[in-house]
């Protein structure tokens, strides 16, 4: 700007009207809080706001109903379209001991004829899905209520997984016999201790490493389920 706020000849005080401006059009003015700042929060991993949107995520969709959308035609056909309702359960499998290792399991069960599928997302997998009833469908009545559903998962993943190779959790308990085979003759000669005070402290600190020791080799197995819904999909 010239000296004094006088405007050079050609120039225009409006900032809307400057060379950038009729080139590439005009910018709002971004609003202002605070003296002369915008507020912001990076979002990185590991930041409280990541968490807090991951907690909300997980939070809200636990749970879904959701409607297999069937097209244009069907919406204009005479008929009504009959939908099977279906209840579906991701599990997440921990297999733990001193190593880890976690399994998903998505398996659907039918509410009108009982029928269970596993892999249910490979069914979903070709389907738009939408989370309103569409017009021009009907759904069919269930002949299982949700909670005799979902016995029936939790007994179908219970035989599976009673199926599985459990050689890993053998081995985990061996370990765990060596590993307290350790301590206890670490501490044999210690717990010998004459001192009443100095013996019940070693006593403690024995107790404590044996249990610590458990924990860690201890082979253990966790189900729960991440997410789960009513899925309703056009009968074949």
């Amino acid at each position: 700007a010239a000296p004094g706020g006088v405007v050079p000849p050609g120039v225009s005080a409006d900032p809307e009207d400057s060379i950038l401006a009729r080139y590439f059009g005009i910018v709002p003015q971004l609003p202002r809080i605070g003296p002369g700042m915008i507020r912001r929060e990076d979002v990185i991993y590991g930041s409280k706001r990541l968490r807090q949107i991951w907690s909300a995520a997980q939070e809200e969709g636990k749970c879904l109903q959701l409607f297999e959308d069937p097209g244009l035609r069907q919406r204009t056909t005479l008929f009504s379209a009959a939908y099977e309702p279906w209840l579906a359960v991701c599990y997440k499998v921990e297999m733990t001991c001193d190593l880890k290792r976690e399994e998903m399991h998505f398996i659907a069960v039918s509410l009108t004829s009982g029928l269970i599928v596993p892999d249910f997302e490979a069914r979903l997998a070709s389907r738009e899905l939408t989370p309103r009833l569409p017009e021009n469908i009907h759904i069919q009545p269930s002949e299982l209520s949700v909670s005799a559903g979902a016995d029936r998962l939790e007994g179908y993943l219970t035989s599976k997984l009673a199926l599985l190779d459990y050689t890993w959790a053998e081995e985990a308990r061996e370990r765990l016999r060596l590993e307290l085979s350790i301590v206890d003759i670490y501490y044999e000669e210690l717990l010998k201790e004459q001192d009443e005070e100095k013996r019940l402290g070693i006593e403690e600190q024995y107790n404590r490493r044996r249990k610590e020791t458990t924990w860690q080799y201890e082979p253990q197995i966790a189900v729960s389920a991440v997410t789960y819904g009513l899925f309703h999909l056009r009968s074949t």
